[in-house]
């Protein structure tokens, strides 16, 4: 099977003939009965058979904005709609491997990164409330098993390029959503949350930078596609996209993915040096901060004497844990109990039982310098291969530098925010060791052609 076949179903003719006759005929049965629940599971059926990975992985893509988005229960209850895409995303890319025979041999992150969750699932036998470790066990394995199928499994550059598309749409759709939101009123109901732009779907209210970081990388890949592509008509929607992710993410107000932003914006600078097109697309991203409101300079010039709405008195508190806890941990997920045992050394009260809102010193408490080593190892060695792809290349690709933007502007922004067990954080860093591994196998491909 040659390479530009990869995306299709990899079966004889004469099985496809009766693929197609069967569907036909489930599809017109369907129909004449009225089951539209039934034709919509053969039309995605058949959807997956033609495009396995952009169903699978770009809807994941598309939707993980709307990871607040519920199913099964009222505000506050069930089941998110990523679960659901989440486990049908690995299903399909699992049989997609069998069937294709696209397996191939995982990054080495994939071990770091398992060791990790094993380190996390080991400290439940001296973690301070185990409880705790049991239920988050539960997610960061879901996730461990959804990143070890994804990167396990051959993308061509067409798939790629499809996924990363169905990303920016996702994030210009909630964003969209959002300010329409923000525009009409409907805005944070909560005192810590203020009149901040989030995204409210069934009566759930996604916290403004948790739902910002979901747009960092949207915006990362929209920038690399404004700078690469050379059709106008498609410039122009994706300099469209660029703006509305901008100013959504700006209107959230949220000060970690403000930094983030910068943080986008210089790896770019350092990666494509500084040319006319990016100069002006980061000229028209400042010149959005003249359109928000007085509220988003209040925040900006109040950030040091709020201690960061509270978080220094957190990290002094969790900085202080660590005399006890900095070796072994107190347990995964278990920073707030921690937090009680030493919630007097907060300069200012803050409350109990609060949570980190830094990965970096939450897993320094939760897992000790063991647990936090094997997590920086694991993202050290996302990054280390693009040193080798540059070492190759004059310039890397746009779409793998917006990737690699993408990372570190989460990664940024995890210094205020917890991110680690969203789908949005392990998303980053599929598509990045995917893209690398994508890229490479092109270019061998090409150098062996």
């Amino acid at each position: 099977m040659v390479a530009n076949d990869v995306g299709r179903f990899p079966t004889s003719q004469l099985f496809f003939m009766l693929v197609v006759v069967c569907s036909a005929a489930a599809v017109g049965l369907v129909i004449a009965k009225e089951k539209w629940i039934a034709f919509a599971a053969v039309a995605v059926l058949l959807l997956v058979i033609r495009w396995p990975v952009e169903v699978s992985l770009g809807t994941l893509a598309l939707l993980l904005p709307f990871d607040s988005v519920r199913l099964f229960g009222g505000p506050g209850e069930g089941t998110a709609v990523t679960y659901f895409v989440a486990a049908f995303t690995a299903a399909v890319l699992l049989l997609t491997g069998f069937l294709q025979k696209r397996f191939v041999r995982p990054p080495i992150a994939a071990l770091w990164w398992t060791l990790f969750v094993a380190w996390g699932a080991a400290s439940y036998f001296w973690a301070v409330d185990p409880a705790s470790v049991a239920d988050r066990l539960l997610t960061a394995g879901s996730l461990l098993v959804l990143f070890l199928i994804a990167v396990s499994i051959r993308i061509t550059e067409t798939e790629l390029h499809r996924v990363a598309v169905l990303c920016i749409i996702g994030g210009c759709a909630a964003a969209i959503i959002a300010a329409r939101q923000y525009g009409g009123g409907l805005v944070g109901v909560h005192e810590q949350i203020g009149f901040r732009e989030t995204l409210t779907m069934g009566g759930d209210e996604t916290n403004p930078g948790q739902f910002a970081s979901t747009l960092l990388l949207p915006l990362s890949l929209g920038i690399s596609y404004l700078l690469s592509w050379r059709n106008w008509f498609y410039r122009i929607a994706m300099a469209a996209a660029v703006g509305v992710l901008s100013l959504s993410l700006l209107l959230t107000m949220a000060r970690s993915s403000l930094v983030a932003l910068l943080v986008v914006v210089l790896v770019f600078l350092i990666r494509m040096r500084a040319n006319i097109r990016l100069i002006v697309s980061i000229g028209l991203l400042a010149s959005l901060v003249f359109l928000m409101p007085a509220l988003f300079f209040e925040r900006l010039s109040t950030a040091v004497a709020s201690g960061g709405a509270g978080r220094l008195e957190i990290w002094t508190v969790g900085l202080a844990s660590l005399k006890q806890f900095g070796l072994f941990g107190g347990g995964l997920d278990n920073f707030p109990y921690v937090y009680d045992l030493y919630a007097s050394y907060a300069p200012k009260y803050e409350g109990m039982h609060r949570g980190s809102h830094n990965i970096y010193l939450c897993f320094a408490v939760e897992l000790g310098i063991i647990g936090l080593c094997l997590m920086l190892a694991a993202i050290w060695s996302h990054f280390r291969p693009l040193q080798d792809f540059r070492a190759n290349r004059s310039r890397p690709p746009a779409q793998l530098i917006g990737i690699e933007a993408g990372c570190w502007a989460m990664l940024t922004a995890a210094f205020f925010i917890d991110v680690v067990w969203r789908k949005a954080f392990w998303f980053d860093w599929i598509l990045l060791a995917t893209a690398i591994a994508t890229l490479q196998s092109a270019r061998w491909r090409r150098r062996k052609v």
